[in-house]
């Protein structure tokens, strides 16, 4: 079998790569046994869980609420504007906009009362 002859660069590097790996492992065996502990060990009773702060149901009623607020408003604004050839655009508005700050409203009331 022959031999190979490496350079004392060569040496060394090798030998700083054998211990940044070295140290690598140290820190994933740290970083398994954190997550172990975290997920149910002997400390805590179960996983964690992560649940999210608003039901996305009561996010959706609000979101809705705004936008037909939004297109009630103009609607208004847009029937005011041209009122003597209103017809009933201004009505229209009005309703809407009522609508979408009872969505709204509902939405927030929602949240509120679930908890979500």
């Amino acid at each position: 079998m022959t031999e190979i002859k490496v350079s004392p660069g060569v040496k060394r590097a090798f030998d700083r790569l054998k211990l940044e790996n070295a140290d690598l492992k140290r820190r994933l065996a740290a970083a398994e046994n954190e997550i172990r502990v975290l997920s149910g060990g002997p400390d805590r009773p179960g996983p964690i869980v992560t649940t999210q702060q608003t039901a996305k149901k009561w996010k959706a009623f609000s979101a809705v609420g705004v936008m037909v607020m939004l297109v009630g408003f103009v609607g208004f604004a847009i029937g005011f504007a041209n009122q003597p050839n209103a017809d009933g655009t201004i009505a229209a508005g009005v309703g809407l906009f009522c609508l979408g700050l009872g969505s709204y409203v509902v939405g927030r009331v929602g949240k509120f009362w679930f908890h979500e």
